[in-house]
């Protein structure tokens, strides 16, 4: 008997079939243990002739593998878990077993994260290795055959690479929220830690399921330990740096972030996750020239399944990084370039598509031009003979998803609306098109079914139509109060009402921390669909709203009504640094240099940290300058020194306007802020 297949299984009855469906032609034998299970997973094992052997569960994977593997007659062991299944060319395999004198090999694996393609996360596994008595499992958990084959053999170079792959799809958000992994496996990973204190395997485990549970400072001291304390010819110590560096952005550590993974990369130059994310932590930290080197690197490194990698990093999403730098910078050219680049490794990128959506208004394209130019990149991909062909609609569902965040509302709608039964999700998304575009009733009966499914976005369209209803001064729908009354926030949206219909103002007393967060966002979202009336009644609330709502609207791109907000807050109470911040930037597009510096200046002397406000300064006195230098030139226009000074304060000011010194607009909220801009004019106050 060749191949034996090894299985540890409970209550695995929807993933079962599929696994073994996978291989029952081409292994001799199955062997399962079960430890526990209730539902149909032996009978399903039983007929596909698998031999079933119970347990008791003792929580320890090791102790269940080894029970599999001396039950096994076979020359050779496949082992996989039952969310797995096999791909590849077994039969080949088949024949190398019977002649090689390797003695195990490794298999890609291919991990299923989510719904889309891109969606993977890569590394390889230990899976198939002869069938010896000193060959057995250790480890509680993450349970390992390696340490006992090179323990007989001297070294791992008895193992060689099998060609195969096998999908594992356990990571699923369902799937893991089905069978509380995390939950699972803590108290087996707090005993193997106790009782192995030195080992940074289970320590970097136990700090992962911490994170998986949101215990995420936790986490960062435990993944810290592990690196620590981690040999660094190990295996899994690029993953720590990984899951580590991941965590420290994740909790906004940005710095930290960036300080160990340039600590770090130089020891794994080919592994392009270390430089994706270092990219992206030094986008955080506003070093932008960094960041772009980063993603270069990423994209240039060949990514090996000796590490666990990320589907991506080395290709579209450090595209898209760089992409989003060169539209900061307005290098538009250079944007498009990358973003393109990005579609070529996954020609269905939503964020691609915003991206170039977002250039090509900063271009001031018209609506149709954008919808024609995004359809006409796509357009190869829709060929009937396209190996791409069948994700046509993923890809009409992203760009139609994506004209929306762009403010394309009626083009976003032509798009999706093929597309109308396929998902509340798209149903929402033509229903707020149809809000934005003044088809209130048509928006009502969408969201009425959506109301009693469990879509997890609905809040959004739900708001904005009982906000659209405030703003009227129309009946609420019975739908729509019936869903307000089903929400966590109840009681909440009770005492908005009230309070909106006597015109109460929130007291002291009555303000309570979580009933203002609550009332923030649907404040918000009056800004940015722009009903005054409900934004004035939300900011009259309390004092508290009143900044607060000016500098939303100046971030969502209405300058004018924010500048004019800020002003009047002015009159009665004094402003803070982030207000006069503001105020700076719209006198400083107005080219008022001068006035604007004044502006910066206050802001600094409330906060001397504030790094936007004091490049802002420093721009202003640069613009000053270089007026007088133009001036001066127009009346010495031979003037070579003159000349000289001017071409360096171009260049100081093109080089210090690439910092992130302001807000950068884009879509819906650039054409906002243009639109203000021409028609603003600043009040002396």
């Amino acid at each position: 008997m060749l191949l034996s297949l090894n299985l540890i299984v409970r209550n695995e009855e929807h993933f079962l079939p599929s696994c073994l469906e996978s291989v029952k032609s081409w292994v001799d034998e199955i062997i399962v243990v079960d430890t526990g299970s209730t539902d149909r997973t032996i009978p399903i094992a039983e007929s596909y002739g698998a031999k079933v052997f119970r347990i008791d569960w003792e929580k320890d994977f090791s102790k269940a593998r080894n029970a599999a593997v001396v039950r096994t007659r076979a020359d050779w062991i496949l082992v996989l878990d039952a969310d797995e299944q096999m791909t590849g060319d077994l039969q080949t395999l088949k024949k190398t077993l019977k002649t090689t004198e390797l003695e195990a090999f490794w298999l890609d694996v291919e991990n299923v994260t989510g719904s889309l393609p891109h969606e993977r996360v890569y590394h390889r596994s230990l899976r198939l290795f002869r069938n010896r008595p000193q060959y057995r499992y250790q480890g509680p958990i993450h349970e390992d055959i390696l340490p006992s084959i090179e323990k007989r053999n001297g070294s791992i170079a008895c193992i060689g690479t099998s060609g195969l792959s096998l999908l594992h799809f356990g990571y699923l958000p369902e799937v893991q929220e089905q069978k509380e992994k995390a939950k699972r496996n803590l108290s087996i990973l707090q005993q193997a830690v106790k009782d192995h204190p030195k080992s940074s395997y289970y320590r970097y485990h136990l700090g992962v399921c911490y994170e998986q549970l949101g215990m995420d400072r936790d986490a960062v001291k435990l993944l810290e330990q592990a690196l620590k304390s981690a040999p660094p010819e190990v295996s899994y110590r690029p993953t720590i740096v990984k899951d580590l560096s991941k965590l420290l952005i994740k909790t906004a550590a940005f710095p930290q972030a960036v300080k160990l993974l340039e600590k770090e990369k130089h020891k794994y130059e080919d592994y392009p996750d270390l430089h994706y994310y270092l990219g992206v932590a030094y986008t955080a930290v506003h070093q932008e020239d960094m960041a772009l080197r980063s993603f270069q690197t990423a994209v240039g490194a060949s990514p090996s399944r000796s590490y666990l990698t990320e589907s991506g990093t080395h290709s579209f999403r450090s595209y898209l990084g760089m992409g989003n730098i060169a539209a900061k910078w307005s290098a538009y050219r250079d944007a498009l370039k990358f973003y393109l680049d990005a579609l070529k490794h996954c020609f269905y990128s939503k964020e691609a598509f915003v991206g170039i959506a977002d250039v090509l208004i900063a271009l001031n394209k018209t609506e149709e031009e954008i919808v024609k130019e995004l359809l006409h990149i796509v357009s190869p991909n829709f060929q009937p003979d396209s190996p791409t062909y069948p994700l046509r609609e993923l890809c009409e569902i992203s760009i139609g998803e994506a004209l929306f965040d762009v403010g394309c509302y009626r083009a976003s709608r032509e798009v999706l609306n093929s597309y109308l039964a396929r998902s509340p999700r798209i149903r929402e998304w033509i229903a707020l098109s149809l809000i934005r575009e003044g088809e209130i009733q048509e928006a009502h009966r969408l969201a009425e079914p959506i109301s009693a499914s469990e879509a997890p976005d609905a809040p959004l369209l739900f708001h904005t139509l009982l906000l659209n209803s405030l703003e009227k001064a129309v009946p609420i729908p019975a739908y729509l109060s019936d869903w307000m009354t089903r929400q966590p926030e109840a009681a909440f949206y009770a005492r908005l009402f009230e309070q909106l219909r006597t015109h109460a103002e929130i007291s002291e007393e009555d303000s309570d921390y979580s009933y203002l967060l609550f009332i923030k966002p649907l404040l918000h979202l009056a800004i940015q669909m722009q009903y005054p009336v409900v934004i004035d009644r939300l900011t009259g609330l309390t004092p508290a709203f009143r900044p607060f709502t000016a500098k939303m609207l100046f971030y969502e791109g209405y300058v004018d009504q924010a500048a004019d907000r800020l002003l009047t807050v002015m009159e009665t109470e004094p402003l803070d640094g982030e207000s006069f911040y503001i105020l700076g930037l719209v006198l400083y597009d107005r080219s008022r240099w001068q006035e604007a510096s004044m502006l910066f200046e206050q802001a600094l002397s409330l906060d001397p940290e504030d790094r936007k406000a004091r490049t802002a300064a420093a721009l202003c006195y640069l613009q000053q300058a270089r007026s007088i230098v133009q001036e001066a030139l127009e009346r010495i226009p031979e003037a070579a020194l003159l000349q000289a000074n001017l071409q360096k304060l171009n260049l100081s000011i093109e080089l210090v306007s690439k910092s992130d010194w302001r807000p950068h607009w884009r879509g819906v909220q650039r054409r906002n802020y243009h639109e203000a801009c021409r028609h603003f004019a600043v009040h002396d106050r």
